[in-house]
């Protein structure tokens, strides 16, 4: 969760809690008031509930891994572990796809995405690993991930 949305969820909560204190304050005793209340309840609840509506996304990002076999390259974040969400995989895919188009062969990918405010998928960083023997072309193998795909990517030799 970002800070953006911690002050979101915070102003939330903070609303929350002064349209209760005004209903208790304004409002008569009685069945209007017990209406009233429950419905702010609800409110409240479901403010208390909202970071939760992304726990799909939390899912995704922690416990659907790839399932690699032999022939499948593994997508990884920058820390060396497996890539767990969809969009990391369909990336990798979509990398490894346009290098063979070109002659290349990736020993490793490695993606750094992550969840904006709005919910859409940001491409933070794309780094391509290749052999020793592709040193002459790596300005070929940059021109053609940047042009054809327009992702910034490093391209490291190993």
């Amino acid at each position: 969760m970002a800070i953006n949305d911690i002050q979101k969820w915070t102003l939330c909560l903070c609303a929350c809690s002064v349209l209760v204190s005004a209903a208790e304050i304004l409002l008569p005793e009685g069945a209007v008031k017990k209406s009233v209340y429950f419905v702010l309840s609800l409110i409240a609840a479901s403010c208390l509930l909202r970071p939760l509506e992304n726990i799909r996304d939390f899912r995704d990002v922690l416990f659907e891994g790839a399932s690699p076999d032999s022939s499948e390259m593994i997508v990884t974040d920058w820390f060396g572990e497996a890539a767990n969400s969809e969009y990391e995989r369909r990336i990798m895919s979509l990398v490894a796809d346009e290098l063979k188009r070109h002659g290349v062969e990736a020993k490793k990918i490695t993606v750094e995405t992550s969840i904006s405010d709005g919910g859409s998928v940001l491409i933070n960083k794309v780094r391509i690993i290749v052999d020793a023997h592709y040193t002459e072309r790596l300005d070929e193998i940059e021109t053609a991930v940047m042009n054809d795909l327009g992702l910034d990517a490093d391209i490291v030799v190993r």
